[in-house]
């Protein structure tokens, strides 16, 4: 076995921090305005397994992740991969975006979502690198934005009422004499809807990537060997790639060295295992 410092997977819990002041106003705002106004979040997840001859992750226990309530539509007809004559119990993380370094505050931050998804399989990180049984190569970005146009319908409206008319009204004077008087009468202005229209709008996109795979820890100076990658993207208007990284994580979660083939996983911002890594920064 090897030496490591183990990471214990947390309970995943979302907290809601609510202070002294108006305490009652901010729960209430919460429960009844917060799911209205979740973000909610699409990512394409393509998982596999390299093992010709069959049988799970080379060199893995294939151990099945906890189980825990589901924070993910996970729209697939997943084959788990188990089995194996070895066990997999550490790992090393490698920096395989060349965008980055190992010290820039994004890709710290990308290994602590990474670190936490790791270990719901019971995996931890080695403290000797070299000694570690497989290497997590970590590589996310943002591709080029993508322009389409898209035809959409839009209403068409017109002012109607509105303006000046006179009415006459009656008076009364201080000697109780009677005068009839015409005084002006001002309409607000209204709308209608009085047609469609066809417009073309560009529309542009940016797809966020992650990809995680693992290698064999070979020792000998041999080229290694991939056991397992999930490539998670998500494609939209947003272009904040700090924003989406734990996202991407939480889709890959349930796909770590298995061999799901290509799924849509659907996530919202109160999503359980969104919660469970953005908590654990």
């Amino acid at each position: 076995m090897t030496e490591g410092i183990r990471i214990r997977a947390g309970t995943r819990r979302a907290a809601i921090r609510i202070s002294r002041t108006g305490s009652l106003l901010a729960l209430l705002a919460a429960v009844l305005v917060g799911p209205a106004c979740q973000m909610s979040y699409v990512a394409r997840v393509d998982s596999v397994v390299n093992n010709p001859a069959g049988g799970g992750v080379p060199g893995s226990a294939g151990s099945p992740a906890p189980a825990r309530a589901a924070g993910a539509n996970v729209q697939t007809a997943s084959a788990s991969v188990g089995g194996g004559d070895g066990t997999i119990e550490s790992y090393t993380i490698r920096n395989r975006n060349a965008g980055t370094t190992d010290e820039s505050l994004r890709y710290r931050e990308a290994v602590g979502y990474i670190r936490t998804a790791l270990s719901t399989r019971g995996w931890f990180e080695a403290s000797i690198p070299s000694q570690a049984d497989i290497v997590i190569e970590v590589d996310y970005g943002l591709d080029e934005p993508r322009t389409r146009v898209e035809e959409r319908v839009v209403p068409i409206y017109a002012n109607s009422g509105g303006g000046v008319r006179y009415e006459e009204r009656i008076f009364t004077r201080p000697d109780g004499t009677v005068e009839i008087r015409s005084v002006p009468v001002y309409d607000p202005p209204g709308t209608q809807l009085v047609g469609e229209q066809l417009i073309l709008v560009p529309i542009t996109t940016y797809e966020k990537y992650l990809r995680i795979t693992a290698t064999d820890n070979l020792r000998n100076g041999s080229s290694p060997q991939q056991l397992w990658s999930v490539t998670v993207t998500n494609e939209d208007e947003s272009n904040d790639l700090r924003r989406y990284l734990p996202i991407l994580v939480s889709a890959a979660i349930d796909h770590l060295g298995q061999s799901n083939g290509q799924t849509t996983v659907r996530l919202t911002d109160n999503s359980e295992d969104v919660a469970f890594i953005r908590g654990s920064r």
